[in-house]
């Protein structure tokens, strides 16, 4: 099938040239193409294919690489906001690190363990959806505990279950809200 331009004559029915994605081929026109099904990316290179102005290509580029970074960075935020960061004093509490002679698997499900006991201390029913310590192994210092909860409703309520800690003998362990670099500097 050509493509229509609404002309009549000679020029009346052109072909643009193929596309890149499968979702569309040379030989639809805006007709038959469903561009509310067609991901950003897709529609960004659907209008490259069919531009002959390098200035138009250019900007298509630059407008694909900041779709990617702003999606990229909405992900990160809405995974920031139902995530808690455990600080703890080593030799108080259950937090402390796994003895480094047992194996990576086993230290982790140590860990998952003492989130455990703290998710219950913190009346939360709920499985974290990622665990794991914070930065390289250093005896002098205990490593921060990342916890990804799963909704921002089981975030809020740890944080505001925080109060519980000490009487169920957490005594020396802290959780706040994880925060990018710059709300950490302000802080």
């Amino acid at each position: 099938m050509s493509r229509n331009t609404g002309r009549s004559g000679a020029g009346a029915n052109k072909t643009s040239k193929a596309g890149t994605s499968d979702n569309y081929s040379v030989s639809q026109t805006q007709a038959d193409i469903e561009f509310s099904k067609l991901s950003a990316n897709d529609i960004v290179k659907f209008i490259a294919d069919r531009t002959t102005d390098p200035i138009v290509a250019e900007a298509l580029e630059v407008l694909s690489e900041k779709i990617r970074l702003e999606t990229h960075s909405a992900y990160e935020a809405e995974k920031r906001a139902r995530t808690i960061v455990v600080m703890y004093h080593c030799g108080y509490d259950g937090l402390c690190k796994a003895d480094y002679q047992l194996p990576p698997s086993r230290r982790h499900d140590d860990l998952v363990g003492k989130v455990r006991s703290l998710m219950d201390a913190l009346d939360l029913e709920c499985m974290p959806s990622e665990v794991f310590r914070m930065g390289r192994p250093r005896p002098d210092k205990p490593r921060l505990v990342k916890i990804v909860l799963p909704s921002t409703y089981f975030w809020r309520r740890a944080l505001a279950n925080a109060r519980l800690l000490p009487s169920a003998g957490f005594r020396n362990v802290f959780i706040r809200r994880s925060m990018t670099e710059d709300e950490r500097k302000r802080e």
